[in-house]
Order: C-alpha cells, then structure tokens, then sequence
C-alpha cells in the first residue's frame, strides 16, 4: 500500500515524539484539492456498546459499533453492533420550534430528510419542555447524562399531533431539534444530504485554508492519521505551532520553523482534531484553524 511505503521511507527521519501519540517527521506530499466539512450547524451522535453509551459531537464519531462520515454526497451514518445489540448513528439539527413544527389544525408538518439514504431513517424529536435553551443533558466530553425535563419523541410521522408535545411553559415557542439517523441490533447505513433546509456538508475548494499552509491528512489506519503542513509562503522560512485536540482539550507541540516548500508531519489517534497556527515570525499568531480528521484528504 502507497501510505505504509511513505511512512516507511520517506518519514524515516529524525523525528520529535511528543504528547497524545503524536510524532513529528518530514515528508512530501501533494494536497487535495477539494475537501468536504460539516458545515456546523449541527451535531453528530453515537450510541453503542448495546445502546450503553450515547456521545454527541460537532465531529463525525468513529466508535466500534456506530459512527458517522463526511464526503461529498453528505453525511453516511453507519451502524456495525454485534449481534443482537443494539447501536444508532444521526445527525441532530436545529428545526425551529413547537409552532414551526405544525399546522393551524395541529397537524404535523414532517420534517423534511433530504439525500439518497432518507428513506432508511427514522426521526426522533427532542422538545426543550425546561427552557434552557439546549436540548437534553450532556457531560463537557459528550456523554449522555439524562432528558433533564425534555421530552422525546420517538420515530414520529405525520399521526403526531399538537397535543401530544410538552412545550413546557415557552409553549409554541419551545425550541425543537430533530435526531435523523439509523438504529437497531443490525448492521445500517444512510446517507443524508440535509435535515429541515438545513445542509450538512459544504464543500472546500482549497485546502491552504491558513495563508502560507496546505494541511492535508493521509489516513494511516482507522486508529490513526498523518497529518502534513506544507510552507507555501514563497521564499521565507514559517514558524507553524501544531497541537492535537482531542475532547475540548489541545496538547501543542511547540513552534516549528519550516524552510520555503518543506513539509512537516504529525501522526494523531483517531477522533482527534488537528490545531494550527502560523507565526510571521514572533508575537501573537497570526490566525488558528481546526482540521478534523475526518475532513483534509490527500492523495494517497
């Protein structure tokens, strides 16, 4: 395979191991032109481990038993559960409020799946019934805590009506989101395009997202990604401070100067976001990107 050979040769360095599994290297690689990202407006959930363990995310999950990918057809949500256990994979979007949701009859107005997979999907509706302006309870990681005075309403369709939402005391004005995914104790995938005119994937023509940078990523295997940082900025040197996110919490490896077309690498666990920021020469950075390692794909 392309990737092992480069990793094995050209990577075969002098090379900084640091934090969070991550090592520093160099090498050459030419990045891809398009990529794809969430456009964040909304989030990602997983459950598995038999319906255990439920997590939420502003980035697809990769979990053994669910998961979610971004690409250029929009969101592909998976479930892989072993057998006779159970696993959901969605997306949860923003869909207005209780008022949005139906008609002056009380009928229900659907919400609308759009992309090639929808027909497989099943819609859940979260109601914010407390007020707080969020739905359900989450822990600062993305794990799921309780309903926290919300109410759920499973695999609705046009029967749900009007008085069977606990609005709570905002009424029509309640906040409302829509969970649309796949779930059960077999293996599932869809993919969705967009939830309630709300698009999930936008596409990026560039990948030097950073002035002076291309940041690309060579997926090394499921548990890990290359990441490469490429100094564009003609004929100076850059000083690049690279760090790898994972949960909220970023580890930085320090400032990196690299000479005029020269590349660097950093090797991050899967589920990790890749921190980046570029120095023109010393003081405050100059701007700081996040890449997800489900996001910058490079020829391989």
């Amino acid at each position: 395979m392309r990737v092992r050979r480069l990793l094995g040769a050209t990577l075969a360095v002098s090379a900084l191991v640091i934090g969070a599994g991550s090592t520093l290297a160099s090498a050459d690689v030419t990045p891809q032109v398009t990529t794809y990202q969430p456009t964040g407006a909304y989030q990602f959930a997983s459950n598995y481990k038999n319906g255990a363990v439920w997590q939420v995310s502003g980035m697809p999950l990769s979990q053994p038993d669910s998961g979610e990918t971004v690409g250029s057809t929009g969101v592909t949500v998976t479930t892989k559960p072993a057998t006779n256990e159970y696993a959901d994979a969605g997306v949860i979007v923003p869909v207005g409020t209780v008022g949005d949701l139906f008609n002056a009859d009380g009928t229900f107005k659907g919400i609308q799946v759009d992309g090639p997979g929808a027909a497989a999907t099943s819609t859940n509706l979260y109601i914010d019934t407390n007020a707080d302006g969020h739905y359900l309870s989450f822990s600062a990681d993305g794990y799921y805590v309780g309903p926290a005075g919300d109410q759920v309403l499973y695999n609705v369709d046009t029967t749900l009506t009007r008085d069977k939402v606990d609005a709570g005391s905002h009424g029509s004005r309640a906040a409302v989101w829509a969970w649309v995914g796949v779930s059960g104790t077999g293996a599932k995938s869809a993919t969705i395009t967009g939830v309630a005119g709300t698009t999930l994937v936008k596409t990026v023509n560039d990948p030097s997202v950073l002035v002076g940078a291309n940041v690309c990523r060579l997926s090394t295997s499921t548990s890990q990604n290359l990441w490469t940082i490429t100094n564009t900025a003609g004929g100076r040197s850059r000083d690049f401070h690279f760090g790898v996110s994972y949960n909220g919490k970023t580890t930085w490896t320090g400032v990196h100067t690299v000479a005029p077309g020269k590349t660097f690498a950093l090797v991050t666990k899967g589920g990790g976001k890749a921190i980046l920021q570029w120095y023109d020469g010393y003081g405050a950075a100059k701007e700081t990107y996040a890449y997800s390692d489900h996001t910058k794909i490079c020829a391989s």
